[in-house]
């Protein structure tokens, strides 16, 4: 770490996998290293950060220990609008990101992919790309690895990632604290509404991502769909090298929109048509991750593999099963509305939308468009599900509320005809009823696979 040295005092708030990962990581650098978590279920890591010589505050935050700090490292999970970071920064007392630290002993490529939706999509797909082209790729951060447990030293004592290239998922919640985040490929994917308890509104949440690109060098990469809001205007303030992609209709990539010349992409026309990917979105997906594979080092044969191979991530419009002419699909990683939409327009009609979960400050209104000419009825569950009904009950489709996955599930099935699509797409997050939105996705897969046993005992006793 440039800005700091060994022997001063770092506290690192949150100990998630990159809290622990970023205070072990310190300690052996030589910081004096404080690791505290408000939620008491932390204590389980205290002996192994111990072990390290770290001091541990574990069930409450001392503001003392903040003030005295030379630098905080802050959790992706933490709001930085908490009193203990309030005070840090009145005291000028700088915070950073575990993922911004990591970056900045990194020296190899880095590819950073951000977005509403469709980062962790993208981030497997680059990944994958580098890698059929003969790359060694380290993948990490949102997607679940922090960057900093993977740094090692060099023959000349200077850190880096034993890999050829790294590729980064990044969340709004990390650029926030990333003072010296500066990636060589950055991917812009999307932004629409979302994380609205977190963020004064959707402005705040706006400038977050664009942010990505504060840092580029001249001669680093911005890929941005160019479809998001105030896209052009927005532009005009990046120093790097711009390329814009958008879902063409055309499955032939032909339209790379590079604002400076970038004879690279010359070469690179794809036919997509291979993917069996769903809707227009994953278009976008395949798009951007094609360009930052080229920038990357990709090649052609190795980006085409992966785009006749790659077969999507779990919970993201995922085919179950089909009973009685009735297809399941599993979408519980659609944590907000405008991943709803998307799964809606990959199918042309006759759904039946599973939706609820834990809310965050969402217009649900926004669905109605959507809802009106696809959906035929809607089964609300969770937290949400009276506002959600407040919010869509003239959408045009019928309504019914149910307390589990088991019930959903059923009433889903019973107004179901031949043909039509249960889709399981939330708009909201897990926590009311589940650990994670993987968590959910499996149940509904559980439960699904329970309606067709109790079908097919029925059918064959009738």
């Amino acid at each position: 770490m440039n800005s700091i040295s060994a022997g001063k005092k770092i506290v690192v708030a949150g100990l998630g996998k990159s809290g622990v990962a970023a205070s072990k990581f310190l300690a052996q650098q030589g910081y004096d290293v404080t690791a505290t978590d408000i939620d008491p279920a932390r204590q389980d890591v205290a002996p192994l950060l111990e072990s390290f010589g770290i001091k541990t505050e574990i069930g409450f935050h001392n503001l003392g220990t903040f003030e005295s700090a030379d630098l905080v490292v802050a959790s992706p999970g933490i709001p930085l609008n908490s009193e203990p970071f309030q005070m840090a920064r009145s005291k000028g007392i700088p915070i950073r990101g575990e993922m911004d630290i990591a970056c900045e002993l990194i020296k190899k490529p880095v590819v950073a992919i951000t977005g509403t939706n469709g980062k962790t999509t993208v981030t497997t797909m680059v990944s994958k790309m580098l890698e059929s082209s003969g790359k060694k790729v380290f993948t990490g951060g949102n997607i679940g690895t922090p960057l900093i447990s993977c740094l090692e030293k060099d023959i000349r004592g200077k850190f880096d990632v034993p890999a050829d290239v790294v590729v980064v998922e990044v969340s709004s919640f990390q650029l926030d604290t990333a003072t010296n985040f500066a990636p060589d490929v950055a991917v812009l994917l999307n932004i629409t509404e979302d994380h609205l308890n977190r963020y004064p509104g959707f402005k705040a949440y706006e400038e977050s991502k664009w942010s990505i690109f504060k840092n580029q060098k001249k001669d680093g990469y911005a890929i941005i769909n160019s479809t998001i809001t105030d896209a052009e205007a927005r532009i005009s303030g990046i120093e790097s090298l711009i390329c814009l992609f958008n879902a063409s209709a055309n499955p032939l990539i032909s339209n790379f929109n590079s604002i400076t010349n970038l004879n690279i992409l010359n070469d690179f026309k794809i036919d997509m048509s291979a993917s069996t990917l769903l809707g227009k979105h994953n278009r976008e997906n395949m798009e951007a991750a094609i360009m930052a594979s080229i920038f990357a080092g990709g090649t052609h044969e190795g980006i085409k593999k992966i785009l006749a191979d790659f077969k999507g991530l779990p919970h993201r419009t995922e085919y179950v099963e089909t009973i009685n002419g009735v297809n399941f699909y599993d979408d519980s990683k659609a944590t907000n509305t405008d991943a709803v939409i998307r799964a809606i327009e990959a199918f042309e009609s006759n759904i039946i939308l599973i939706m609820g979960g834990e809310e965050k400050s969402t217009d649900f209104s926004v669905l109605k468009p959507f809802i009106t000419p696809k959906v035929k009825q809607i089964v609300a569950m969770g937290q949400a599900r009276s506002k959600l009904k407040d919010a869509l009950y003239d959408a045009g489709a019928n309504f019914n509320m149910a307390l589990s996955m088991e019930d959903a599930v059923r009433v889903a099935f019973e107004s179901a005809s031949y043909g039509d699509t249960i889709l399981l797409s939330p708009a909201c997050a897990s926590f009311d009823m589940y650990k994670s939105y993987a968590h959910r996705g499996e149940d509904f897969v559980q439960k699904v696979a329970g309606l067709k046993l109790k079908y097919n005992e029925k059918a064959c006793n009738s």
